[in-house]
């Protein structure tokens, strides 16, 4: 009797595990390949998911568009992160992804 609880309580865990995850709107913008600049707010998620896809919507209730590396030149979040879309090769990450601008000047981190 106490394997099966425990068992139970176990799967439950793991089936509500995604239920709690939450959008987080920051202010920001994305940058075309055009180079024009759309003004609206980025769903903040974790690093991985930012160098992967970026969230959109040109106001808080509007629908979200979902961006690829090869849909924009970049985006920034009114916290100041920054992320332009870079051609990788080599690696398990190979091909275009968002990487996060950190530092410019004559070298660019």
């Amino acid at each position: 009797m106490n394997r099966i609880i425990i068992l139970a309580t176990f799967v439950l865990m793991l089936m509500t595990d995604n239920g709690f995850a939450q959008s987080k709107w920051s202010p920001g913008y994305v940058i075309l390949p055009a180079g024009d600049t759309v003004y609206g707010f980025i769903d903040q998620r974790n690093s991985k998911s930012n160098s992967k896809l970026c969230y959109f919507k040109n106001e808080v209730n509007a629908k979200k568009t979902v961006y690829a590396p090869n849909e924009l030149r970049g985006y920034k979040m009114q916290d100041g992160r920054y992320y332009v879309s870079k051609n990788l090769d080599g690696g398990e990450s190979e091909g275009l992804c968002f990487l996060e601008f950190i530092i410019q000047g004559k070298i660019n981190v």
